[in-house]
């Protein structure tokens, strides 16, 4: 374990009230569960904070027009597993959840309400793949506008993402092993830079829209049903490293630099966009996993500083 302690000015205006709240179940931080964690947040921009572990629980966020972050640390770590529904967002708050293995057995995983951002998660409903799609629970249920899906892995499912409303953009993810990978059901479904591995339907048009672009396509039953290729896609095997253990690309893999090929989506080292998980500025990072962290003092005024003191260990 390393300590790490960062010396961060502020040089906003006014008083900086946003708190870090912190969710670990050995009782060593504020709450031993998620749920009370964002209870317990008051303001724009508080952080839930929950460190390694597999919590048992149901969770919604409905904050009462606030957004607030929601964040694991790493989806190898930390799992939130729940029969039921495991991470609801109500109301139409900008909430951003990241860094969680979050797993259903039966009902959907996770249900997305309008301007939630999901990012560098893997979602999973084990279960749920009945041997009809139309049966079959989703991963993640999006419902309302300018709901975002980054850098995640969506398999093990029935539906992987149904967009039964409003519009949904998903950026540099991963479809493996489901039944419909991707539905629009009334929604508008964006796709691009990502990956559809091992789906009986990798996309389906059954109402709404939903285009992809700049996507691969790799031993899928049908690659698109009720809509038509992409600007930018491919049918290529996008040579994972070891799919069984990582979603990571082989260096000569066809999806590396074939991503949009706007500079909005470049790697973190300026390079073309790579499709799937490690694509793009919200790429999986390999960094260390935050294992412990204190924020002091929690309200500082302009010109001040805050020290973040973290105890990590090596990912």
């Amino acid at each position: 374990m390393k300590k790490l302690t960062l010396i961060i000015a502020i040089l906003l205006s006014g008083q900086i009230t946003a708190k870090t709240i912190i969710v670990d179940l050995d009782g060593s931080g504020d709450y031993t569960t998620i749920q009370a964690g964002i209870d317990a947040t008051a303001a724009a921009g508080d952080t839930v904070l929950v460190l390694p572990g597999v919590y048992i629980e149901g969770v919604t966020i409905n904050r009462g027009g606030f957004a607030i972050y929601l964040i694991g640390s790493g989806a190898e770590v930390t799992t939130i597993f729940f029969a039921g529904r495991a991470l609801h967002t109500a109301g139409d708050a900008s909430h951003t959840i990241s860094g969680f293995n979050i797993v259903s057995t039966q009902a959907n995983t996770i249900e997305l309400n309008a301007f939630s951002t999901l990012k560098n998660c893997i979602v999973e409903g084990i279960g749920n793949r009945q041997d009809s799609g139309s049966s079959s629970y989703p991963a993640i249920l999006c419902n309302g506008q300018d709901i975002k899906i980054l850098n995640t892995v969506i398999k093990n499912s029935g539906h992987g993402i149904k967009a039964n409303n409003g519009t949904t953009v998903v950026t540099n993810c991963i479809f493996y092993d489901t039944y419909y990978a991707a539905e629009s059901f009334g929604g508008t479904l964006t796709i691009q830079n990502s990956i559809f591995v091992n789906n009986s339907t990798a996309t389906y048009k059954n109402s709404g829209y939903l285009s992809t672009l700049y996507s691969c396509f790799y031993e899928n039953s049908t690659n698109y049903s009720g809509t038509s290729e992409g600007i930018g896609d491919i049918a290529a095997d996008p040579k994972f490293v070891d799919i069984s253990k990582s979603f990571a690309l082989q260096s000569d893999s066809p999806a590396r630099d074939t991503g949009n090929p706007s500079n909005t989506y470049n790697d973190g080292d300026g390079s073309r966009n790579d499709m799937g998980v490690y694509g793009g500025p919200n790429s999986w990072g390999k960094g260390p996993v935050i294992t412990d962290i204190a924020i002091t003092p929690a309200t500082v005024n302009q010109g001040g500083s805050v020290t973040i003191t973290a105890t990590a260990k090596k990912n």
